[in-house]
């Protein structure tokens, strides 16, 4: 789209392992989900629903804390847990229990046929496709977001050595 033809991914001559990742094309059947995760670098993620309906649940970047996310060892991006099981197991619990995920800043939007979605770097976020769906979708990067996004992968370079996808950076 449009909106999003400023990435520098995009504009960049040298290839770079980003070339060929975007856009990427999403096809889901009605029930299956993406689980709550955080994209890569804080790269922003724009999609566009060619056909379907999806529900996104989207945090504040700021109150990713309250999720209560771990980065496992040798790993530089968080795991989240399964935040459908942990809702279901509140519910067993008294009323006077509030975990800090509740506290949280969400936001909840059914994207329909025709309708685009920004997703700011860094906001964890989780996709339910209430329909089976058909998406186009890809990070991209700008001076919003470019002075995170190489720290990022300085750090992810730093832990592949000097061979692996990104060295160099």
């Amino acid at each position: 789209p449009r909106y999003f033809s400023h990435c520098y991914l995009q504009q960049t001559m040298r290839k770079h392992c980003f070339s060929r990742s975007w856009p990427t094309l999403f096809v889901g059947a009605k029930g299956s989900q993406a689980r709550l995760h955080v994209d890569q670098w804080h790269g922003h993620f724009w999609m566009h629903m060619i056909s379907g309906r999806k529900r996104w649940t989207i945090f504040h970047p700021e109150d990713a804390h309250l999720l209560r996310p771990s980065v496992p060892a040798g790993r530089h991006h968080p795991v989240f847990p399964d935040l459908a099981e942990e809702e279901e197991a509140d519910q067993g619990e008294g009323a006077g229990s509030q975990p800090s995920r509740r506290r949280a800043r969400r936001l909840e939007v059914d994207l329909e046929e025709g309708e685009t979605l920004f997703v700011p770097g860094g906001s964890p976020h989780l996709v339910v496709n209430l329909t089976d769906s058909v998406a186009v979708a890809g990070n991209f990067l700008d001076e919003s977001n470019f002075d995170s996004a190489l720290q990022d992968l300085r750090a992810m370079a730093a832990g592949e050595g000097p061979v692996g996808s990104i060295a160099g950076v």
